[in-house]
């Protein structure tokens, strides 16, 4: 199935983290511009450049959240630093390139005022619509939700 769409050309973050990608799964210039943008937002590099590549009806979904439209994923990824004093990729690796486009990804993460580090493997599958922009989101964790700070910061915003 075709990612779609016309690549939408917008500069990253000199941030920008390295895309794991295996020969045997070539990948577009325009999905390598989604999927690396999408890891500088999975650590916590958020910017209007970074959120121009997603639909503003698209979906952000993990085991913890689902976020519908431009505010609320915009707010979901600008909330990551505001959480966690640390968002670091341990490894990515692209294990898929049709539509969704997949990724393993292992990061760890700190909650601010927190002592201890927690580690999440996930699959990411990102879809994209028929203009190049991404339109859903899925962060699938491994086992189950977390217990401990990153579960109460998760549902703690605002209070």
């Amino acid at each position: 199935m075709s990612t779609g769409g016309p690549p939408v050309t917008m500069p990253l973050p000199t941030t920008t983290p390295k895309l794991n990608n295996p020969s045997s799964l070539p990948l577009t210039s325009h999905q390598t511009q989604l999927l690396t943008s999408l890891l500088s937002l999975f650590t916590g590099h958020c910017s209007p450049a970074q959120l121009s590549y997603w639909s503003p009806d698209a979906v952000f979904a993990d085991p913890l959240t689902e976020a519908r439209g431009h505010k609320q994923y915009a707010a979901q990824w600008y909330g990551l630093a505001n959480a966690f004093s640390k968002t670091e990729m341990l490894d990515n690796r692209v294990t898929g390139v049709g539509n969704p486009m997949t990724l393993d990804l292992k990061m760890q993460y700190r909650v601010k005022g927190m002592p201890k580090d927690t580690e999440i493997k996930s699959e990411v599958r990102c879809w994209v619509d028929g203009e190049g922009k991404i339109e859903r989101v899925e962060d699938r964790w491994e086992g189950n939700i977390p217990e401990g700070a990153i579960a109460k910061v998760s549902f703690s915003t605002g209070e």
